[in-house]
């Protein structure tokens, strides 16, 4: 059993608005709760939720839907790839982010689940991430799907030597 002091506890909340960030804390369970039922009617219910909202999840919420996007049936990966698929713009690209960060998760599905959402997202400039997942993960299956989204992102439009910088 792992205790916390008042002091560590009060710690956490120091410069943040504790309502907000109770609120966010409640939200994120609601949808990984929703999300691990498993129930196609309430993973729906969070895929719609989350396309009226311009931001990106917590990464226990990404880290579920990719779980699902791994392991789950298939009418919950359709409804979730629909969501990952119609990300544009700023949200595309911290998605990918979030993803990149749970390619390092600690479970094996959550990091499967983040090489399978990468996948859906598509992005050809995630390929040397992909690539070193692909020759150093712990785990045969994810180095195996990384591997495949590596060759999948192999045709790159840029030389490896040019660097890409956004405005």
């Amino acid at each position: 059993m792992k205790t916390v002091t008042v002091f560590h506890f009060v710690g956490i909340f120091k410069g943040r608005h504790f309502e907000s960030y109770v609120e966010n804390l409640g939200h994120d369970a609601w949808m990984v709760s929703l999300l691990s039922s498993g129930q196609s009617s309430r993973v729906l219910q969070v895929a719609e939720r989350l396309s009226r909202v311009p931001i990106v999840p917590p990464l226990e919420s990404l880290k579920q839907i990719g779980i699902i996007l791994a392991e789950g049936d298939e009418q919950n990966r359709r409804t979730l790839e629909r969501y990952l698929s119609s990300a544009r713009g700023q949200l595309q690209s911290d998605l990918v982010s979030s993803y990149l960060c749970l390619l390092e998760a600690d479970e094996e599905p959550g990091r499967l689940g983040a090489v399978r959402a990468l996948t859906v997202l598509g992005n050809s400039q995630i390929h040397k991430q992909v690539s070193y997942t692909s020759e150093h993960d712990p785990s045969e299956k994810v180095r195996r799907e990384a591997g495949q989204l590596a060759q999948r992102l192999g045709v790159r439009t840029i030389s490896d030597d040019e660097q890409v910088t956004r405005i």
